[in-house]
């Protein structure tokens, strides 16, 4: 078991870079959840072609949303 963090923000890098390559393979995005998460906190800007990181989360954001060891998954 491993530590939750919801938001994801501790691997921010990792979902905009994924989302990235899987939108140029297949013409979709993925990870749509997280996606529309980043773009409401502000974080990104994201429509249908683009990502425009707008700010990466803050070590304060990323402490802040660790969980409970009880939280097994997101």
């Amino acid at each position: 078991h491993h530590v939750v963090h919801t938001p994801a923000y501790q691997h921010f890098d990792a979902i905009i870079r994924n989302a990235r390559l899987f939108r140029g393979t297949w013409g979709r995005w993925c990870m749509d959840y997280w996606l529309g998460h980043f773009a409401e906190c502000g974080l990104i800007a994201w429509d249908a072609d683009t990502i425009t990181v707008l700010r990466r989360p803050t070590a304060e954001e990323v402490a802040a949303s660790k969980m409970p060891p009880e939280v097994l998954f997101s």
